[in-house]
């Protein structure tokens, strides 16, 4: 936990700040088990449901995020992809996919890691990661903090 120092605690305060305004459904994906319990941060959500590629931790959905086709276009008010975006092989087409499940002036709350690690398959500039969600989004808020970007962007497709 202490490697996520200062990202963590911004995505925290973010997401007290913002998600007690989210009042649909929330998909939180690459949750694996969900293991900051963001849920508690969206009391007003009717739906919240995680996402994972791997079934071992029981999620809501099984599916692979550069392509989701169990996940509704247009049903989601908010997407969380936080400390997993470094997995992905296609981050574009992660973008893609979570611009197209989320509604229109839906929320993206996305980190990006800047640091190497031994599960991380690539890194990100700050840079990079604010033109990666510009390609798909309008970045409503960015942070650049210790070991990551963190990106919160509303989906204006």
């Amino acid at each position: 936990m202490k490697e996520y120092s200062s990202i963590i605690h911004y995505v925290l305060k973010i997401l007290e700040k913002r998600g007690k305004d989210i009042t649909g459904s929330v998909l939180n994906v690459g949750s694996a088990q969900d293991r900051f319990l963001y849920t508690r941060f969206f009391p007003k959500a009717t739906r919240y449901r995680t996402l994972d590629i791997r079934g071992e931790f029981k999620p809501d959905v099984i599916a692979d995020v550069q392509n989701m086709p169990e996940v509704e276009t247009d049903g989601e008010d908010c997407v969380i992809a936080a400390f997993m975006i470094y997995q992905v092989p296609d981050v574009r087409a992660a973008l893609r996919e979570f611009q197209r499940v989320l509604k229109p002036g839906g929320i993206l709350f996305v980190t990006f890691t800047h640091t190497r690690g031994s599960y991380r398959i690539r890194t990100f500039t700050h840079t990079d990661a604010l033109r990666l969600s510009e390609e798909f989004f309008t970045i409503a808020e960015e942070s650049k903090e210790d070991i990551g970007t963190f990106v919160v962007a509303i989906n204006d497709k």
